[in-house]
């Protein structure tokens, strides 16, 4: 049987989360151009990540199977009034989907929101990537702009 949990990263975990997001960049790239697809790696890379979680204003979490990192989601609060959160990242290795993960890290990212008191999550997704698309519909979120090639989706208070 395996066991799958969802934790906070922190900078141990920082290898794993660099092989997490290599691969959610390399799927992006089929979908948008100019995606940077050494960033995780990259000094500035590094930078990103280390200061994300050390934010007290970001989510950033793992979902892991038997202690191994599968998955992550990295998402911040709004600067100004903390309303509302942006989801950034959001990532299941291939082999791991369909087996409920991305929904289990993606719960425990929806009762942080709530408990930060945000009333609505924005994510944006090209407007090609049908499949990230419809799992975001799937998750409960709607259309709520576009803006060039992306497809700006939201979830509501209501809708989670």
């Amino acid at each position: 049987m395996n066991f799958a949990t969802v934790r906070s990263s922190s900078e141990a975990d920082l290898q794993d989360l660099q092989v997490l997001h290599q691969h959610l960049c390399e799927n992006e790239a089929k979908y948008v151009l100019g995606v940077q697809t050494d960033f995780s790696y990259s000094d500035e890379g590094v930078a990103y990540f280390k200061a994300r979680m050390e934010s007290p204003k970001e989510y950033v979490k793992l979902v892991l199977v038997n202690a191994h990192p599968v998955g992550f989601l990295i998402a911040s609060l709004d600067q100004v009034d903390c309303t509302w959160a942006k989801l950034d990242s959001f990532y299941i290795n291939s082999n791991d989907r369909g087996r409920g993960l991305g929904r289990l890290l993606f719960e425990d990212f929806v009762c942080w929101t709530k408990l930060q008191g945000c009333e609505r999550v924005t994510v944006a997704v090209a407007d090609s990537n049908i499949d990230a698309w419809a799992i975001y519909l799937k998750l409960g979120f709607k259309e709520l702009d576009r803006k060039g090639h992306s497809v700006i989706l939201e979830l509501t208070k209501t809708a989670s």
